[in-house]
């Protein structure tokens, strides 16, 4: 388990150490292949939660991308031939 006063990232911030887009890092979170934490709305209409990612959480996500024999992420979401990490889709 992660420090009482681990970095957290947002989508956005999370997207640059894992070299995906936004709606990538979404979909793993969707996917439940990067855990998240979601908190609850603060007002307004919005349909999104915040949530943000632990930094031990990226690291851990791209250990075991590194450790399955992966490339790391990035360089599967630019090929039209294959489509990331086993662990990505």
């Amino acid at each position: 388990m992660g420090s009482e006063f681990e970095k957290l990232y947002s989508i956005k911030e999370a997207t640059a150490p894992l070299g995906l887009s936004r709606d990538s890092v979404v979909r793993l979170i969707q996917r439940g292949k990067l855990k998240a934490v979601h908190y609850p709305r603060m007002g307004g209409r919005g349909r999104n939660r915040p949530r943000r990612i632990r930094h031990s959480e990226i690291v851990r996500f791209l250990r075991e991308c590194e450790e399955g024999g992966d490339e790391p992420p990035f360089s599967y979401f630019f090929t039209s031939a294959s489509f990331g990490c086993s662990h990505v889709f």
